[in-house]
């Protein structure tokens, strides 16, 4: 069975919540990835999103070096040299790889990897906020998957209203038209899986429950922005609300959400 608490206290180590890091600036730097094209077959292999100061920093290289040079991108200054590892099979990738290890460096700024072979790598930042523009787009891509509205996420990233008609399945007894709409689309493919979905909300809703004082201030730029709601948890009642076109309840009973109790007796809401 998966531990859930030690699974999502690990991820926020690695996905910068500022709950974890109090050392993390109030406002939030966007951090900028390389160029696609500027890693594609790139000998070095490190995180292009970036490296927290106080935590451990490698790169994979996969061309026969014997040291590295850390540069600094505004003055080619050298912040950093070391030795690469001895070769090393992976038996993942196939790949005969070496590693680059420069956790002692821990000044805040933007660098290059450069190896005594000539090679560099793509331009990285070392910083205490790295992974906090991380964290808002992966949250914020629940909104790009949303079934039944409109979706603009910028840059080209966008599709037309979708899905805004449903049936009752024979199998439940019932016939007609039935109000489906919202929900998230599993992948490219469009559907929306109860299972899927539940696994999705269920792990956010631990998120919030672990890390609300992060989490209520993310800005995702959806259409529920600026609401009583904070965004994160108007993203999950997106979804909730079409978990419960799914249900048929009976009369008397009471569903908990979140902290929001729903009450049938007039099957009202629903």
């Amino acid at each position: 069975m998966m531990r859930r608490r030690e699974f999502l206290f690990s991820s926020a180590r690695y996905l910068g919540v500022s709950a974890v890091y109090s050392a993390l600036p109030s406002a939030l730097t966007r951090a900028k990835a390389a160029p696609l094209e500027t890693i594609t077959g790139s000998a070095v292999a490190l995180n292009q999103v970036g490296y927290l100061p106080a935590r451990s920093k490698r790169a994979s290289v996969d061309v026969r070096a014997a040291s590295f040079a850390i540069r600094s991108v505004t003055g080619n200054d050298v912040a950093y040299r070391g030795q690469l590892s001895p070769p090393v099979a992976d038996a993942a990738s196939g790949d005969t790889l070496q590693t680059a290890d420069f956790s002692a460096l821990t000044a805040p700024g933007s660098y290059v990897l450069e190896l005594d072979s000539g090679q560099k790598s793509p331009a990285f930042r070392v910083a205490g906020d790295v992974y906090s523009d991380a964290l808002r787009l992966t949250t914020r891509a629940f909104y790009g998957q949303r079934c039944g509205c409109r979706v603009d996420l910028g840059g080209g990233y966008v599709h037309s209203v979708c899905h805004l008609s449903a049936a009752y399945h024979p199998s439940s007894g019932k016939s007609g038209a039935l109000q489906n709409r919202g929900g998230w689309h599993d992948a490219g493919d469009y559907g929306r899986y109860i299972v899927n979905s539940g696994i999705s909300t269920g792990t956010l809703l631990w998120a919030w429950e672990l890390y609300q004082r992060s989490l209520s201030k993310l800005a995702l730029q959806i259409p529920e922005s600026g609401g009583k709601l904070p965004d994160f948890l108007a993203e999950i009642r997106w979804n909730l609300d079409w978990m419960l076109t799914l249900q048929q309840i009976a009369c008397s009973r009471q569903v908990t959400l979140v902290t929001v109790q729903v009450t049938c007796a007039r099957r009202r809401d629903l």
